[in-house]
């Protein structure tokens, strides 16, 4: 599997990759993104059943991403300089 392959290859220790799928003629593409695909701590993927509801899926994961990642992921002190 090529996600398995870069994953091994490079250091995505401090990376944490989420997705979008979208299911319209395949309904085992969530699964396949939870086994294959979502790496790293708090990795999640957002389900589109169709290609319609894209726009508001890809909404919920932007917010998603933006309010739970992010905040208190910085240091207790930035570099003075």
């Amino acid at each position: 599997m090529l996600t398995q392959r870069v994953y091994a290859a490079e250091d995505f220790s401090a990376i944490t990759v989420n997705g979008l799928a979208i299911g319209a003629h395949e309904s085992s593409v969530l699964r396949w993104f939870r086994a294959n695909l979502l790496h790293g701590p708090g990795a999640f993927a957002e389900y589109a059943p169709t290609h319609e509801a894209f726009a508001e899926t890809f909404r919920r994961k932007l917010i998603r991403e933006l309010s739970e990642q992010f905040i208190g992921a910085l240091p207790d002190r930035l570099p003075s300089g």
